[in-house]
This record gives C-alpha cells, structure tokens and sequence, in this order.
C-alpha cells in the first residue's frame, strides 16, 4: 500500500539553482524525445511495424548523448514516463499521443522513481539524499513535521516549483494493517459509477432522493432563464 505526502521545502541557494536545473532538463529532455522519436513511432504505426516502440537503452543512450552529466535517475524517470505514456494510448482509443511540454507552467515538477535506495527520511523536519554530485549539502529541511514518517520506504518522491516555492511529494510504501491500526479515518472517492466508495470497500449509491432534487432545480433554473 502506499501513502503520498507533500510538504514545502526550505533550501540553499545552492539547492533551488540545482533543482530549476533538473526542471529544465527534464522539460527539455521530453521535448527532445517528443521531438525525435514521435515521428518515427507513428510512422512505424502507418507502416504496421510490430515494434513501434523504442528501447529503453536506446532512449538512455539518446539523453546521455544529450545530458552526459546529468543525474541518471532523472534521465530515466523521463524515459520511462514517455514509453507508459505511448502504452496507454495503445490501451485507450483516441487518448491523446505524448505531445509538448511548455516550460512556462505555473508548477513544473520532477518525478524520480524507484530510489528508495538512495532516499531516506532520517529526521523529523527534514531529509538526506544526493540530488546530484555537484551538490555539497544533501540535508533539505520540511516545513512540516515527518516524524510519523521517519524509516519508511520511499520508492518514488516529486519535487516541483510554484510560485518560486518548492515542494516535495513523498509516496511511502507502507502496510495496510499498520494504517489501520494507527487511525479510524477513512478515505472517501466520489465516481462516476457509484456515487461513493471508502477506503474500506464500501460502496454508496447515488441517493434517490437527491436524484429527485436534481431534476426539480433544473426545471426552476429553465423558469428563471
């Protein structure tokens, strides 16, 4: 099971230009990629190529090739966002096909994926690792308290921009049992199918009454137009 965490980060000068580095080049990587191997995958696709698309050491060796010095974790989050992006347009028909990246959004951020061996949540307020070899100050400090956190796996964590502020998504991997047995609280999901689902596997349909409602203040919304 896991469990996802955000919090505003405090940070060194040092820390912020290293971090808008990473956003850029993982802005700009995508782009490359979108840029290059679009054309060829969709022109494998009209020529019913079985395999369209690249390999990954194929797409490693293209953003080494661009990025020789860059974090390599960082260069195959990108990777593989791309490759899982074109896998569900082949699952859902007329899904969109990974396109352009502005670099001028209101949040950009930076996915790292499978480093639960480099990360670890070691203090309360804060967190050890290593962004890149140019850096010499691994400890980043939480706005907020982590301690219930402290120990626990971190296979994926974001960091993102906004607003020249700058955040951390920790997704912990933790067991079931052990949230059960912390908390009553339950998660609740509004869908389209049912009306509300739990945490618990509860499942809720859309009240009758509430049905009968909605059509009646349609009818007085038409009498006020």
């Amino acid at each position: 099971m896991y469990i996802s965490r955000k919090t505003q980060l405090i940070l060194t000068n040092s820390q912020k230009e290293l971090i808008d580095e990473m956003i850029y080049i993982r802005r700009n990587l995508w782009n490359k990629i979108i840029e290059v191997y679009n054309p060829l995958i969709i022109n494998k696709l009209e020529q019913k190529i079985k395999q369209v698309l690249p390999s990954q050491t194929e797409l490693e060796t293209f953003s080494k090739r661009l990025y020789p010095n860059s974090n390599s974790r960082l260069l195959r989050s990108c990777i593989q966002d791309y490759l899982e992006a074109w896998k569900m347009c082949f699952k859902i028909s007329n899904r969109r096909k990974p396109h352009f990246h502005s670099c001028n959004q209101s949040e950009l951020s930076v996915p790292m994926y499978d480093c639960n061996t480099k990360i670890k949540l070691t203090k309360k307020h804060g967190i050890s690792f290593t962004l890149s070899g140019k850096i010499k100050d691994k400890n980043i400090l939480f706005c907020e308290d982590m301690t219930e956190w402290i120990g626990k796996e971190v296979p994926i964590y974001s960091i993102s921009r906004r607003n020249k502020k700058y955040y951390i998504s920790l997704t912990f991997k933790i067991d079931k049992n052990e949230i059960e047995s912390q908390s009553n609280e339950i998660g609740c999901d509004w869908g389209l199918k049912t009306f509300l689902t739990t945490s618990n596997n509860e499942q809720y349909n859309l009240p009758r009454s509430l049905i009968s409602q909605e059509i009646r203040i349609k009818h007085l919304q038409k009498d006020i137009i």
